[in-house]
C-alpha cells in the first residue's frame, strides 16, 4: 500500500528500511525522505513503522530460539 503519495513510498519500503537497520522513525524518514513534502502521510507512516519494527523484532528473536 502506498503510504506517501508525494514520494511514492509504500509500506514495503518502510518495512525494508527497518529490516536493513533503521531503528527509529527519524532514521526511516531520512533514509526514504518520508514526509518531507506535505507531511500528510506521517501518522500512517508512524503506524506502519511501528508494525514493521514489531514484526522485525519478532522475526529476529525467533531466529535464535532453541530448536
Amino acid at each position: 500500500m502506498i503510504i506517501c503519495v508525494c514520494k511514492n513510498i509504500s509500506d514495503r519500503d518502510i518495512a525494508r528500511a527497518v529490516s536493513e537497520g533503521c531503528r527509529s522513525f527519524k532514521a526511516v524518514q531520512n533514509e526514504l525522505e518520508l514526509g518531507k513534502s506535505c507531511g500528510t502521510c506521517l501518522d500512517c507512516a508512524r503506524e506502519c513503522f511501528a508494525e514493521s519494527k514489531a514484526a522485525n523484532s519478532g522475526a529476529r528473536s525467533s531466529e535464535f530460539s532453541p530448536a
